[in-house]
C-alpha cells in the first residue's frame, strides 16, 4: 500500500511540475522503477529499487536534478557544459519528429536563446554524459 501511495505521489508531483511531452518519459521511468519490486528503501533522498533476475538492485534519486540544482553546481564550480562549449545542442521538434542543432541551446535555454528560459523546478536538460558525471562527482554521487 505504501508503495502504491509513494508511486502515485511521485507521478502527481511529476505531472504537476512538468506539463510537456518530454517529461512523459520521466513518468514512465518512475512507474517502471516502482513496479520492479515491493516497498522501497529510502535513504539520503534516494530509493533502493529492488530488481529481479533481469535487473540488478540500484539506488536512484527520488527526484530528478532540477535546473535550480544544476545552477548551484555551475555557480559553485564555474563548470561550462559541453553545449555551452560547442555553442549549440540537439533539440527535438515534436511537430516534425526531427532533431536539429539549435544555436544557443543550453541547460538554461533548452530550445535556444529565442526559446523560453528553463524553469528552476523543471528537470535539467541539455546536459551531456560528461556534464552529468561532473555534476555527480560534485554531489558525491555516481551514474
Amino acid at each position: 500500500m505504501l508503495l502504491q501511495k509513494h508511486k502515485a505521489n511521485l507521478i502527481l508531483q511529476v505531472r504537476n511540475k512538468m506539463k510537456n511531452k518530454i517529461n512523459v518519459l520521466l513518468v514512465l521511468i518512475i512507474t517502471l522503477i516502482f513496479s520492479c519490486k515491493k516497498e522501497p528503501i529510502e535513504k539520503n533522498g534516494m530509493v533502493l529499487t529492488k530488481g529481479d533476475e533481469n535487473i540488478k538492485d540500484f539506488w536512484i534519486d527520488i527526484s530528478p536534478v532540477t535546473v535550480a540544482d544544476f545552477g548551484k553546481f555551475i555557480a559553485a564550480t564555474n563548470y561550462q557544459t559541453q553545449a555551452e562549449q560547442f555553442g549549440d545542442a540537439g533539440v527535438f521538434d515534436f511537430k516534425t519528429g526531427n532533431w536539429s542543432l539549435v544555436k544557443g541551446a543550453t541547460w538554461q535555454y533548452p530550445f535556444g536563446k529565442n526559446g523560453e528560459k528553463a524553469k528552476p523546478n523543471h528537470p535539467v536538460t541539455q546536459v551531456s554524459w560528461n556534464d552529468a558525471v561532473a555534476y555527480c562527482k560534485w554531489e558525491k554521487k555516481r551514474l
